[in-house]
């Protein structure tokens, strides 16, 4: 999967809020996000792909940046 190999590569994004890494949602949308992703054209599509990579084993979403939940790599929040 393209986009969780992105997520590896970088090891941490946000799912969807403007902060200080990149987004997930704008990396599906193409581009920045007006308002809410549910809105944008590209909405069940970003839906779809957040699902998609939280339900990896190697992905865990948690509060890392005080916003909402950000998705690093397991490998990246573990000692293994």
């Amino acid at each position: 999967m393209e986009d969780l190999d992105w997520l590896r590569e970088l090891g941490v994004v946000m799912q969807s809020a403007r902060g200080p890494v990149p987004s997930l949602a704008k990396r599906v949308a193409g581009g920045p996000i007006r308002g809410s992703w549910w809105d944008h054209p590209s909405g069940q599509e970003i839906y779809r792909v957040l699902n998609e990579v939280r339900a990896s084993p190697d992905v865990v979403a948690l509060g890392l940046i005080p916003s909402p939940p950000t998705a690093p790599q397991r490998a990246r929040t573990s000692n293994h």
